[in-house]
């Protein structure tokens, strides 16, 4: 990401930065010529190869290029009806990149143009991660899906399909999992829920990692993993 530790993004595509430790305002996505508030509020954003990459309603795409730059990328996926939402994108490089989201569609971008991808899966995908193993992709109804380039499969039984996963996470080379309610590792082949200790928090539902330590973030809750155990940080 251009100047930048952080990036906040709005789902209209406003965007706030954190360059020095200090939040400031930028020209969001609509310096690329598209406009969110016509086409519909954005998803997600992701830094892939150290660009930012933003996902919304429409199948929309943008790569941030340089500070209050941003490109429109998703000519090649532009669906005829605003149903049609990715609402992840994860990849190893500028030439393959990675999204999913509605009935879960799986598009590939080489750097050029997007093209779309055989699916296992009709159900809606929420999160992505991109691992040594490959892509995970997860969803509604306990979908995991793993693959890369061309191939893809669901992975049976990991979580009771009652849940659905929000976030995925890899670290310290395992990869966990979030519900609104837990936390997941992928431990031979299925999902179990990781031990908080005598704290469990209210909330879960997002994971992010980074410099060895996980968070696991919820509505009332936010707790910090260091590789052995679990501590909390808010709780409102």
């Amino acid at each position: 990401m251009p100047n930048s530790r952080y990036l906040a993004l709005g789902k209209w595509g406003e965007v706030e930065a954190d360059p020095t430790g200090t939040w400031t305002s930028e020209t969001g996505v609509s310096s690329s010529g598209e406009d969110p508030t016509k086409r519909g509020p954005l998803r997600y954003i992701r830094s892939v190869a150290g660009t930012a990459l933003a996902v919304g309603t429409e199948r929309q795409v943008y790569e941030r290029v340089a500070v209050s730059d941003w490109r429109c990328i998703d000519a090649d996926c532009q669906p005829s009806t605003s149903s049609d939402v990715f609402e992840c994108i994860d990849g190893y490089s500028s030439s393959e990149i990675y999204t999913s989201g509605t009935g879960g569609e799986l598009w590939k971008w080489n750097g050029a143009n997007f093209t779309q991808l055989t699916s296992p899966t009709t159900n809606h995908m929420n999160c992505m991660r991109a691992t040594p193993d490959g892509i995970y992709v997860g969803g509604n109804a306990g979908t995991l899906v793993l693959g890369r380039h061309s191939s893809w499969s669901v992975l049976p039984n990991v979580i009771p399909a009652t849940d659905d996963l929000w976030a995925l996470e890899w670290f310290e080379g395992d990869l966990y999992a979030a519900t609104v309610d837990d936390v997941y590792m992928l431990k031979d082949g299925v999902f179990e829920a990781v031990d908080f200790g005598n704290d469990h928090p209210a909330s879960c539902g997002w994971l992010s990692a980074a410099d060895g330590i996980m968070w696991s973030i919820g509505e009332k809750d936010v707790m910090e993993f260091d590789g052995n155990s679990w501590t909390r940080v808010v709780q409102i």
